[in-house]
Formats: C-alpha cells, sequence, structure tokens
C-alpha cells in the first residue's frame, strides 16, 4: 500500500518548488497549473490563456440553439 503525505493544493505547489521544478505558468497575466509532460520532440507551450467564468458563453449558447 503506497503512503505519503496528503498535501493540499499550495502544499503541492510548494513542495514542486523546492524539488526545482517550475510548477506554474503565466500566460497574460493569468497564472495556471504548468501541463506534467516533458515532451523532447515536442514540447509543451502555452499560446493563450484561458477563458474567464463565461466569457465564451454567448457563443456556446449560441452554437446550441437557444
Amino acid at each position: 500500500m503506497p503512503a505519503g503525505p496528503v498535501n493540499d493544493i499550495g502544499d503541492g505547489f510548494g513542495l514542486a518548488e523546492a524539488l526545482g521544478l517550475d510548477p506554474v505558468d503565466e500566460t497574460d497575466g493569468v497564472r495556471s497549473p504548468r501541463s506534467p509532460l516533458e515532451l523532447s520532440e515536442t514540447p509543451v507551450a502555452t499560446s493563450r490563456r484561458p477563458p474567464s467564468l463565461d466569457e465564451d458563453g454567448d457563443a456556446i449558447r449560441e452554437w446550441l440553439g437557444g
């Protein structure tokens, strides 16, 4: 049975930083979790920030027909 500490979000990010990892990606001033994938041929890159709450809601509702 695996065993280890149970961390909250802040503890998890703190542990990752203490291990020398960079767990946070900042795009257009918005901080979000960085992808855990590390690919040698095609590195993961964030090209735009995640949408704000209901930013695309009107377009989605129109697409759904309502």
